[in-house]
């Protein structure tokens, strides 16, 4: 069992460090969106939007719809730009959801 044990503390720990990993990469990207909304890969977008608000619903679209925990326009909506960015008003958009979200888990 100590064994075992020990094999379980370190799956955590490999576990833990990736999504340590996984924050910083996200808390990297949303500071380059923040630096210049302009130049946003659609695919960091994305994984942004994950991050924040969950799996997308698909609209048999080229939209993905992200739900926000809020009234009213509930809802994150971001499509694909020209070359594989993101639309800019689109990504604006997303850190405003983001700054509102982190706002009410502050309060």
């Amino acid at each position: 069992m100590a064994f075992g044990s020990c094999l379980d503390i370190d799956h955590y720990s490999i576990n833990n460090d990736t999504m340590g990993e996984q924050m910083a990469r996200i808390n990297d990207i949303v500071a380059a969106m923040r630096h210049n909304p302009c130049d946003v890969r659609f695919a960091d977008l994305v994984k942004v939007c994950t991050h924040y608000f969950g799996e997308a619903r698909h609209n048999k679209t080229s939209h993905l719809v992200y739900k926000t925990p809020w009234e009213g326009n509930p809802r994150v909506n971001i499509q694909k730009g020209k070359s594989g960015k993101a639309k800019v008003y689109q990504v604006r958009q997303v850190l405003e959801a983001i700054d509102k979200l982190e706002d009410s888990n502050e309060s």
